[in-house]
């Protein structure tokens, strides 16, 4: 029996930041399929960030903190982990944070 030996922790530097948003909503179209809440969900990525009591826009990037954008991690992440399965390897994952054991 071969043996996972090797393992790759891999934290995606600045995912959050650079979350495409149209892929997101492409991804989240195919798993729902009420237009009201891909409208909530693009202005919740659109709202934009506040700070020194100025709001900037996002152009990308999700708002950090709070449920929702792991739950929106997960989903956009969903073809590199079928990518993943397909090779082989097993994985732990949450957010951007993956854990994958490989064989070589």
């Amino acid at each position: 029996m071969e043996r996972y030996t090797k393992i790759i922790d891999l934290d995606i530097a600045e995912y959050f930041d650079a979350l495409s948003h149209d892929i997101l909503i492409d991804m989240l179209r195919e798993e729902v399929k009420n237009d009201r809440v891909i409208a909530l969900m693009r202005n919740y990525l659109k709202r934009g960030l506040m700070e020194g009591g100025i709001i900037s826009p996002m152009a990308a990037g999700t708002p950090q903190g709070g449920k929702l954008p792991p739950l929106l991690s997960n989903i956009y992440l969903t073809k590199f982990n079928k990518l993943l399965e397909s090779r082989g390897h097993k994985f732990v994952r949450f957010a951007d944070d993956y854990n994958i054991y490989v064989k070589t």
